[in-house]
């Protein structure tokens, strides 16, 4: 299969042939209904955007999944959560 390339807000999709599709995608809404603000970066009044870059298989399964930004870590490690409890993902058609 081809190579990958990670872009910023991009969700990199692999399929059967080697055809790479690199898409900036909103979160999907079942990353929505998983996703849970931290308590304690409540009570910190933590806040902020986290970037996720996912890479799927032909069947939706993540195959990589990293985040942009190391900080804040309470919500960092909430955002990586959410993209893992909601897959796999619908497969790429």
């Amino acid at each position: 299969m081809g190579s990958t390339k990670a872009l910023a807000g991009a969700a990199l999709v692999a399929v059967p042939v080697p055809v790479i599709i690199e898409a900036p995608v909103a979160p999907p809404a079942v990353v929505d209904a998983v996703k849970q603000y931290p308590a304690q970066a409540l009570r910190r009044r933590e806040q902020g955007t986290i970037e996720v870059r996912v890479s799927l298989n032909a069947r939706g399964e993540i195959v990589t999944i990293e985040a942009a930004q190391a900080e804040p870590r309470l919500l960092v490690q909430a955002a990586l959560e959410a993209v893992r409890k909601a897959a796999p993902y619908p497969p790429s058609t």
